[in-house]
């Protein structure tokens, strides 16, 4: 059995109904249930309810957040709400992708866990720049405006 699987079934409710059947299998079906977990146990069906939920209020929330820094000009809060939904909005991305086509029950677990710390370092220090971006210099509505206008 995979490290990645052990891991994973130790935090669900079902590895101890589970554990028996297990080990049980042999080497062959081990490495088959280590590649697709799915007919060992039940999924649960409020698993990424919450990451769904939490990507499309941020991608909602951007919307009117762009389109009134259009209408009313840059400004201050406009900055702020920018340079916290902006990172965290494609932080999110990346996490999607990283957790769909590097899972570490597919993949090297070793990788995955390279990429999800590069990720978060990553997206701290863009959150940060922005923050110092924000409060050093012109602000991100204001350069874009300037930008726009040269």
């Amino acid at each position: 059995m995979s490290f990645a699987l052990t891991k994973l079934l130790k935090h669900t409710s079902t590895f101890r109904r589970q554990l028996p059947f297990i080990l049980s299998l042999n080497q062959q079906h081990r490495l088959l249930s280590a590649q697709s977990p799915q007919h060992l146990f039940k999924p649960d069906k409020k698993h990424g309810s919450i990451h769904w939920k939490l990507e499309r209020i941020t991608a909602i929330s951007m919307i009117p957040l762009v389109s009134a820094t259009f209408i009313m000009g840059p400004n201050t809060l406009a900055d702020v709400l920018l340079g916290v939904l902006l990172p965290f909005h494609v932080h999110m991305g990346f996490d999607a992708c990283i957790t769909d086509y590097f899972n570490p029950s597919r993949t090297h677990p070793l990788l995955c866990k390279v990429m999800v710390y590069t990720l978060h370092t990553s997206s701290t220090a863009v959150m940060l720049g922005c923050a110092l971006f924000n409060y050093k210099d012109v602000g991100i509505t204001e350069f874009i405006h300037r930008l726009w206008a040269a």
